[in-house]
């Protein structure tokens, strides 16, 4: 729909009520590439992407690579994927108790890691460096350790980022 506000109000109604059977079509509206989205109704759609398997984790890949969100939403967005093999029970949003199923991998996403560091890195925003670099360290993503070595290396980020990033590297050690 055209009215960002239907469309907020509508993301509220299927996740928070909830309406199970739409949080398919829910977490598939983040592919959508429309800028006129509320941070609310973002979070709604990503965190349905959490119970999308492998699809989801692309899909939230994908909506990082665009770089249309906000930091905090994109930082979210990195959380999830960090948290991708055990996300917490409890509902990001609503607050509700929602378990996941057991048997969740982060094999689902670690093939987009590397591809995340450009637009992670082209931000220099601590928000969005700090979870990536988790990312990093959970997933053991080895072809980016010249970029983790870098962050740890320049002086102008702060000690979360430098720390992250030694943690990162300690991760990838055999």
């Amino acid at each position: 729909d055209p009215d960002p506000s239907l469309v907020s109000e509508a993301a509220r109604a299927i996740y928070d009520l909830p309406i199970e059977a739409a949080w398919s079509a829910l977490a598939r509206a983040l592919d959508e590439p429309r800028d006129d989205r509320d941070e609310y109704c973002l979070r709604r759609m990503l965190n349905a992407n959490l119970r999308e398997g492998a699809a989801g984790a692309d899909r939230i890949a994908r909506f990082l690579r665009r770089r249309s969100a906000g930091a905090g939403v994109a930082s979210a967005a990195l959380e999830l994927l960090a948290t991708w093999d055990a996300p917490a029970p409890r509902d990001r949003v609503t607050g509700a108790w929602r378990p996941f199923e057991a048997g969740r991998s982060l094999a689902e996403v670690a093939p987009h890691v590397a591809g995340l560091a450009s637009s992670v890195c082209a931000s220099g925003s601590p928000a969005l460096l700090v979870p990536w670099l988790e990312l990093v360290a959970r997933t053991r993503t080895g072809e980016v350790r010249a970029t983790v070595e870098a962050l740890l290396a320049e002086a102008r980020h702060g000690a979360l980022v430098r720390s992250a990033s030694l943690d990162a590297l300690l991760a990838l050690e055999p």
